[in-house]
């Protein structure tokens, strides 16, 4: 009896050393063999390279460009060299009797009653200024090129009847055509004359 209890007792204690946490940590930490007698390294994972998308093809577009500028083309010449040609009018018709001049020169030639007029003899070639003027008439003018074609100059007559709704303005505290004197030194000469009082009658 006393050698069965003996011979349990080994057995217990054999089964208890294989099942010992020592004996089962050795066998989990213990490195893997390798062939040729080393141990193996962990394998580095790979390092992932930020991908950089590529960007769609695209067609520039071109800008619109403004279209150059177009010369104004001349007109056909139908006037000989060195001559200016044309008609004076007013909104009623032709102007006879008006004068006509190449501004700033002695040029100038009166109107038939028709309102034409010409002028020869001209060493002008670029764009000149030409004026007519006639009695009751402010000053019109046109621009003329010798040579080319004629050219209408438009008059416009003076005003024959007073604007009976034309109200003075006031300056300064003071009304009515008293209120030029203080800007102007020869008020009381231009109170004298007939300028100053021409409101004061009709006009005929």
């Amino acid at each position: 009896m006393k050698r069965i209890w003996v011979v349990g007792l080994l057995v217990s204690l054999v089964v208890m050393g294989c099942s010992s946490p020592a004996a089962t940590s050795g066998s989990q930490n213990s490195a893997p063999a390798q062939s040729g007698g080393g141990t193996v390294s962990p394998t580095a994972a790979p390092k992932l390279e930020p991908v950089t998308p590529t960007p769609e093809p695209t067609t520039a577009v071109p800008e619109p460009t403004a279209a150059p500028p177009t010369a104004t083309p001349m007109p056909e010449p139908v006037l000989p060299p060195g001559v200016i040609a044309g008609v004076v009018q007013d909104a009623e018709g032709p102007v006879g009797g008006a004068t006509v001049r190449v501004r700033l020169t002695e040029y100038e030639t009166a109107t038939a009653d028709d309102g034409s007029f010409t002028l020869t003899d001209l060493k002008m070639t670029e764009p000149i200024s030409v004026t007519a003027w006639a009695a009751g008439y402010y000053v019109g003018g046109a621009t003329a090129i010798a040579g080319l074609v004629p050219v209408t100059i438009m008059l416009k007559p003076h005003y024959t009847t007073d604007n009976l709704d034309y109200d003075w303005f006031e300056f300064g505290g003071i009304e009515g055509s008293a209120s030029c004197a203080p800007c102007h030194h020869s008020y009381e000469e231009w109170q004298a004359d007939a300028h100053s009082q021409s409101p004061l009658f009709d006009h005929v």
